[in-house]
């Protein structure tokens, strides 16, 4: 029976496993399938379920008993009697069991760290590290598990003062993770700010006020007093929610110590401090005599007041100021103050960014050092008087910026045409990096770039990799500047400076060379009478080009030495010669293919020698040299006011120039990776062999569990008008991917799909139907999709669908276009600017990313893509640039607009709307659609025997022959990786006019079949020398009879043993086999 379809784990606990599947498809003949788990440890390890239902729906079965966090093996089978199917594979695993007795250590709350603990779960459970989490935070950090019973981590960045966190910790099996522990703790708020007092001059009630911190979070302030140096004497607390409070209770005549603490969570902040002294009581009069001359007055104290000598606020210090600065610390000075007395100097500091004074030991001098300074930063530092306690209201003040660090081990990057400069980022604050650069010969063409925004990447650990077991950063990141648009084999000075508040800091100096660029061709002059030796000519390099003193030149062998030339020899011409004839013969017998031109600046290479340099090598194709995208043109922006010139051009002459430009896009992104796309367990989820995503730019799904290849679906993102990411391109699904396909539209939040294949054409199937016939919901893995309603216009199809997953529902649209024919591109182009108008009618530029697909995901796909970019450019550009689009969009995804009618079909379109025909229903220029079936009916042509009409010779490296008028010369070198070149003359006619003949001659070059399967290429040409593949990209593995004007041939490179001549004699299409000449020349 056949093999049971997808499953999928349903539920799971710790010692539970519910799994469900989808039946075999076709379904088959079957009666019940067989379920196993390995290892056996659940109850039942062998579970057989009835097949129920006709068809057959999906089917479920449950393990129980199971060890929490262990990783099974559960396989499905079909069986019918005695037969059994090969089985479905896949790898659960069990929730592993959660932590224990998540705690704090709360003498390590701080403000804006604490650490917390936890213990390992308890009972036999598997894990392999602990994931822990702030609740508020989406970032994990991972912890190993060890043979303690006790785990700890300690959080030190980003947190808020007076903030409750709940920390989660949780067991992690594999990628599954366990039920939650979680644990709440609140930091430490700030102390408050401007903490002060007042007294109502007829009351004497004082009233204090203060300010809380902005960056810390609290509830509540506790208010806390008592009198100063007395024993048990006055003292009291109360806690607020206001920021101002009076102090009713406190007794006349007392001098007090008033602190004020945030509160969040009942965590108390550090205290801010004050003292306050209340006026005391007016005396009683207890007698008022008279006597002589006046009166005697007795009086006594109020027994709540007290009356004590106080001492008066001292004056401040004068004329402060700033000597011996250095890097880090500066010394300050003044003089005392005038007619006070006092007992010693307090001194404070900050920066300009914080508002937490720094206070220093106090000193009784009138100078202090203020050290571990920050380079670069601005210190304000402030120095006042103090009277026993007792402070000066007007401290002096000054502010001082420390002068920043500046660069140092600077590592240049050294490339033709740009130098990348690296440094470790200096210690302090730095606002600006200045960099002057200029030619060494040239002193006065000196250019400047200042870089504000530097790139670090940080190393992080966690736990057993360190000692203290904390949470840690790399201490050492880097600055990165490019500097560009620099001539080749250039000898350059830089001077690198760093600008913190207007400070500069010292200069640093570098002097490096451009590497050379090479732009010479080299030649071979065959001399067949030399045997002990070979010459070669070049072509110069241009001077202007390339600054460089010598050229080198290399054979593979290393036993033959190098030949240097200098670079205004006007000799263009090198000999290498070996005496015993041996190395010259091994090096021209393989066609000198590792000859190597090497410009050499001498310069340069001193240079390398006496510093560091940093290189990496990057793998080159052995057919093509790939430069790089500053040597590339990647862009022809052409005005809008001037395309209908343009497109004249391009198309004269049967379209030669449109061949031309896009014969230059062919190799545009081929040299990238498709790593994932080619593991083995991946290669079934590709259409087709050849149409792979690139690894860099692909879109990957959400892992399931530990199945390997879980997050690979064949897809990639491409650039649009309005985001870099705006497209997600993919295949036409596979019945066995549409599960996939929908998770993709799910994770990606997409809410449109276009789809512009249909999913039979030809014959052949070219995109699973994904989608429900009918508005019964259906389920695709686990997302659920229902119709909501379908709208059907002339060519296009547009419908609506809700997908549900567990509670949540989205909305998407889904447009299919209908009526792309089978050949070549839709007969009216303006139907295909309708489509895209209609689309961007219903679809925002905010609606991204966006699901668009053929069959391959490449033809159709890019020109759909390339029109809705172009009609959205002119809107708000005066320029159109086809050419740069279609290059973007090949460095993303392989062979995006894949064929030249495609291309052509851009500028069509574009032309239509730019002459506002947009709407016009004339039909096109010929676009070499099937004759084959049309309504009238016509004469199939009389059989040609080919051995009448071809006459074969084999001289051992040719064959040459004849074919009812048509000449044929095919010449093969007899190697595997050699070329097939054809030559045909044939008559043909001209814009379909019968009377008027001309005589073409064509020439065509095949690669041999394996390399062409592999490159997706099937090399069909027509008569006239035009490519002929004028189907889309859906075709790239299928053989069909090719298409043929009048006259014309086909010739195709089945495999890499033989070649098939296909000759039409009346130019039409006809299923008969027995009217194509067929012929096979085999090597």
């Amino acid at each position: 029976p056949n093999t049971p379809g997808k499953f999928i784990v349903w539920f799971r606990n710790e010692t539970t496993l519910l799994v469900l599947w989808q039946p075999p498809y076709p379904a088959g003949i079957y009666t019940h399938y067989k379920v196993s788990i390995e290892p056996p440890d659940a109850l039942e390890s062998v579970l057989y379920v009835e097949k129920e239902g006709e068809p057959p729906g999906p089917a479920q079965a449950a393990f129980k008993g199971l060890v929490p966090g262990r990783a099974y093996n559960i396989s499905v089978q079909t069986m019918s009697e005695d037969e059994i199917s090969l089985p479905t594979t896949a790898q659960y695993r069990t929730v592993p069991l959660r932590p224990m007795n998540v705690s704090f250590d709360w003498n390590s709350i701080t403000s804006n760290s604490f650490k917390v603990q936890w213990e390992a779960p308890k009972g036999n459970s598997e894990f392999d590290k602990y994931q822990v989490s702030l609740a508020t935070s989406r970032r994990q950090q991972f912890v190993p598990r060890t043979s303690d019973s006790v785990a700890w981590l300690e959080f030190r960045e980003n947190l808020e003062p007076g903030k409750t966190y709940q920390v989660v910790v949780k067991t992690v099996s594999g990628k599954v993770t366990s039920w939650p522990a979680t644990g709440d703790v609140t930091l430490k708020p700030l102390p408050v700010l401007g903490l002060r007092s007042f007294t109502n001059e007829q009351t004497g009630l004082v009233t204090i006020t203060w300010d809380p911190d902005p960056a810390s979070t609290q509830d509540e302030y506790k208010i806390s007093y008592h009198e100063v140096e007395t024993f048990n004497g006055d003292a009291s607390t109360m806690n607020t929610d206001r920021t101002t409070y009076p102090l009713e209770t406190l007794l006349p005549g007392r001098n007090y110590s008033l602190t004020v603490q945030a509160i969040s969570a009942k965590v108390e902040s550090n205290e801010s401090t004050i003292i306050v002294v209340t006026r005391p009581s007016s005396p009683i009069i207890e007698d008022l005599k008279s006597i002589r001359e006046g009166l005697n007055i007795s009086w006594k104290s109020d027994v709540n007041s007290r009356q004590e000598n106080m001492r008066l606020y001292p004056n401040s210090p004068r004329n402060m100021t700033i000597e011996k600065v250095t890097s880090n610390s500066v010394l300050v000075r003044w003089m005392p103050p005038i007619q006070s007395e006092f007992s010693e100097y307090s001194i404070r500091y900050r920066t300009e960014s914080e508002r937490q004074w720094i206070r220093l030991p106090s000193v009784k001098s009138t100078e202090a050092d203020v050290t571990d300074m920050t380079p670069g930063e601005k210190y304000t530092i402030q120095v006042n008087t103090v009277s026993y306690g007792v402070e000066s209201p007007n401290p002096q003040h000054v502010n001082q910026t420390v002068r920043p660090n500046p660069v140092s081990n600077i590592i240049p990057l050294v490339d033709s045409t740009n130098i990348t400069l690296e440094w470790p980022r200096p210690e302090g604050r730095v606002e600006t990096y200045f960099v002057h650069w200029w030619p060494v010969a040239n002193p006065d063409q000196v250019h400047t770039k200042n870089v504000s925004e530097v790139y670090v990447t940080p190393m992080s650990w966690v736990g057993g990799d360190h000692a203290d077991g904390k949470l840690g950063v790399d201490d050492t990141p880097t600055v990165h500047v490019l500097i560009g648009d620099l001539m080749p084999g250039v000898q350059y000075k830089f001077r690198i400076h760093t600008i913190s508040y207007g400070l500069t800091s010292d200069i640093t100096q570098l002097t490096t060379r451009t590497k050379p660029l090479i732009q010479s061709e080299v030649f071979v002059v065959n001399n067949l009478q030399e045997r002990d030796m070979v010459t070669l000519s070049y072509t110069p390099t241009p001077q202007m080009s390339s600054k460089f003193d010598l050229y080198r030149f290399s054979l593979g062998d290393p036993d033959i030495p190098d030949k240097e030339k200098l670079a205004n020899d006007t000799d263009r011409k090198v000999t290498f010669t070996d005496q015993d004839n041996t190395s010259i013969i091994i090096a021209t017998s393989v066609s000198l293919c590792l000859l190597i031109l090497i410009l050499v600046a001498v310069f340069f290479i001193r240079k390398r020698r006496n510093g560091p340099r940093k290189a990496t090598k990057e793998p080159r194709s052995s057919d093509n040299m790939s430069l790089p995208d500053s040597v590339i043109e990647t862009s022809r922006p052409i005005e809008i006011k001037n395309f209908a010139e343009h497109y004249r051009r391009m198309a004269a002459d049967s379209d030669f120039r449109f061949s031309e430009e896009f014969e230059e896009l062919k190799h545009v992104g081929r040299d990238q990776p498709c790593t994932f796309a080619d593991l083995p367990c991946n290669r079934p989820k590709n259409r087709f062999t050849n149409i792979l995503p690139y690894d860099h730019s692909r879109f990957k799904l959400q892992p399931v569990d530990d199945e390997e290849g879980s997050d690979y679906i064949n897809a990639n993102y491409v650039p649009g008008h309005n985001s870099p990411r705006e497209f997600i391109v993919t295949q036409g699904p596979l019945h066995s991917t549409r599960d996939d396909f929908w998770r993709m539209c799910w994770e990606s939040n997409s809410r449109a799909i276009v789809m512009l294949t249909r999913c039979f054409e030809k014959g052949r199937e070219k995109c699973d139907r994904y989608w429900p016939n009918d508005t019964v919901p259906v389920y695709y893995g686990d997302i659920r999709i229902q119709m909501l309603n379908v709208s059907n216009y002339p060519d296009w199809v547009i419908t609506e669908f809700m997908m549900s997953r567990g509670d949540q529902q989205r909305c998407i649209r889904h447009f299919h276009f209908t009526t792309w024919p089978d050949f070549g591109v839709p007969n009216l182009p303006q139907t295909l600017a309708r489509f895209v108008r209609a689309f961007r009618d219903r679809v925002g530029p905010d609606q991204k990313p966006i699901v668009v697909h053929c069959s391959a995901g490449v033809g159709r796909s890019g020109t759909f893509i390339a029109l809705d970019r172009i009609l959205q450019q002119i809107v708000v550009a005066d320029y159109v640039d086809i050419f740069g689009i279609v290059w973007q969009m090949r460095k993303e995804r392989v062979w995006m607009v894949q064929t030249e009618q495609q291309y052509i079909c851009i500028h069509q379109c574009l032309k239509a709307v730019l002459e506002g025909k947009e709407n016009v229903m004339s039909p096109p220029r010929e676009m070499h659609d099937n004759q084959g079936y049309e309504d009238t009916p016509q004469p199939p042509p009389p059989p040609i025997d080919l051995a009448e009409g071809c006459k074969v010779m084999d001289d051992g490296g040719s064959i040459e022959g004849t074919c009812n008028g048509m000449n044929g010369i095919y010449a093969e070198e007899m190697t595997k990786s050699s070329q097939i070149v054809v030559e045909i003359e044939s008559t043909a006619y001209v814009d379909a006019n019968p009377t008027e003949k001309r005589q073409s001659r064509a020439s065509i070059k095949f690669i041999p079949a394996d390399v062409a399967i592999e490159n997706g290429f099937h090399d069909i040409y027509n008569g006239n020398g035009i490519a002929a593949n004028d189907d889309d990209d859906d075709d790239e593995e299928e053989d069909r009879p090719p298409q043929t004007k009048p006259g014309g041939y086909k010739i195709i490179m089945k495999n890499d043993h033989e070649c098939t001549l296909l000759v039409n004699g009346d130019g039409e299409i006809h299923e008969n086999r027995h009217q194509w000449l067929r012929r096979e020349w085999r090597r």
